[in-house]
C-alpha cells in the first residue's frame, strides 16, 4: 500500500486522488469506459459494448480482476485467471493490457515511455480500480 501512495504521490497525484470510471459513447454509439486518475490523466480504456448492461458487467469485471490479475509479459503463469500483458509498441513504447481468463481484451492502457511508469499505472489501477467513483458521460 505505501509503495502505490508513493507512486500516486510522486506522479503529483497527492494522498487521496479520486479515480474514475468515464462512461462514454463511440462514434457508432457503443459504450465504452474509460478510467482516469483527478482527471489528470488517462490511464485505460475499455472495450466497447453494444449496450449499457454489458458496460456495466465490463466495468464490474475490471474491478474484480484488478485485485487479482498478475502482470505476464506472454501467457499467463495460471490458466483461468486474468492477467495484465505490459509489452513493447513498434514505437518504443511500452502499453499494458487487461485480459480476462478467457484472454479476451478487457481494457488497454496508454503508451509510456518506460516500463516503469506503465507499471506503476498498473498498480495505480489496481489501488484504485474498486473505490472508483462511475460518471456517466455518455
Amino acid at each position: 500500500m505505501q509503495v502505490i501512495q508513493n507512486t500516486l504521490e510522486h506522479k503529483g497525484y497527492g494522498s487521496q486522488p479520486e479515480a474514475l470510471f468515464e462512461i462514454k459513447r463511440n462514434a457508432v454509439n457503443r459504450f465504452y469506459f474509460v478510467f482516469r486518475i483527478s482527471s489528470k490523466e488517462q490511464i485505460l480504456v475499455s472495450k466497447s459494448f453494444a449496450d449499457r448492461s454489458g458496460l456495466e458487467a465490463g466495468i464490474s469485471q475490471a474491478r474484480v480482476f484488478a485485485q487479482i490479475a498478475q502482470v505476464e509479459d506472454k501467457k499467463p503463469s495460471a490458466p483461468g485467471i486474468p492477467f495484465f500483458k505490459a509489452s513493447r509498441t513498434k514505437k518504443n513504447r511500452y502499453v499494458f493490457e487487461l485480459l480476462g481468463p478467457d484472454g479476451e481484451l478487457t481494457a488497454r492502457s496508454n503508451e509510456y515511455q518506460s516500463l516503469e511508469k506503465c507499471l506503476d499505472s498498473i498498480e495505480i489501477f489496481r489501488e484504485s480500480a474498486v473505490e472508483a467513483r462511475i460518471i456517466d458521460l455518455s
